[in-house]
């Protein structure tokens, strides 16, 4: 993901809109997708994918985790 490009696009006091599947599990790992054995995807942990948001320079307003169906969505605004 550019992260650069991402807060360059983003108003002042714009929001930013982040949502992606999640590990089932308590750790990041990488498989490949049982629909197609060339396309290789990560699992990133909840902590990770936080991290991951505010380790450029963002700040999260709001998340959701929805651990019974794998996916998280973060509201984060860029750090001025």
């Amino acid at each position: 993901m550019k992260w650069r490009k991402i807060a360059s696009l983003i108003k002042k006091d714009g929001v930013f809109y982040l949502t992606a599947v999640v590990s089932d599990i308590d750790k990041d790992y990488e498989a490949y997708d049982s629909g197609n054995e060339r396309l290789l995807k990560k699992r990133l942990s909840k902590k990770s994918f936080e991290s991951l948001v505010t380790k450029h320079n963002f700040e999260i307003l709001q998340h959701n985790y929805r651990p019974g169906k794998q996916w998280m969505e973060i509201y984060a605004k860029k750090n001025i």
